[in-house]
């Protein structure tokens, strides 16, 4: 038994010889300055992307437990329409989270294709659109959630008890 894996071995030893001999001259040229650009480019872009991310979960998260709630003051009458502000928040919660997931392809697809100035740019391209859609999604859910927020305190400081359940 012996004696038949020392056979293989010099195999083997033959095989790894011949493989690092004919890769030996094949390097890839050193990236251009655009791809090094680029490639750190996306890296800052990518942590915005995941505290983006992490910022709108954490939104998501607190507005559901809000609504579903039953130990806060809720307007009741005519101000339980503000609630209506609600799903289109989420909405763009939603749509900024996937645009963080886009990001995030994008930039991993960067390390598995062929790092061209030319793929580099279509890219950058790709990756400037998901992130500016994260951040603007992002901002119209705050601003959603700014108008509902200023409203219920202006419910519940200018209206009187009886439009307020405990």
């Amino acid at each position: 038994m012996a004696h038949h894996r020392s056979g293989r071995l010099p195999f083997v030893l033959a095989i790894a010889f011949v493989v690092s001999v004919s890769t030996l001259g094949a390097t890839d040229p050193p990236p251009s300055d655009l791809v090094v650009r680029v490639t750190s480019g996306l890296e800052a872009a990518s942590a915005l992307s995941k505290g983006l991310s992490d910022w709108a979960l954490l939104t998501l998260a607190g507005t559901l437990l809000l609504v579903f709630s039953t130990s806060y003051r809720r307007l009741k009458n005519g101000w339980r329409y503000l609630y209506v502000l609600f799903p289109a928040a989420w909405t763009a919660l939603g749509i900024s989270l996937w645009s963080g997931l886009k990001l995030q392809q994008h930039a991993t697809a960067f390390h598995f294709v062929r790092q061209t100035d030319q793929n580099a740019s279509d890219i950058l391209e790709k990756a400037n659109v998901a992130v500016s859609a994260q951040i603007a999604s992002f901002e119209s859910a705050l601003v959603l959630l700014g108008v509902w927020l200023i409203a219920y305190v202006i419910g519940l400081v200018f209206v009187g008890p009886d439009h307020i359940e405990a």
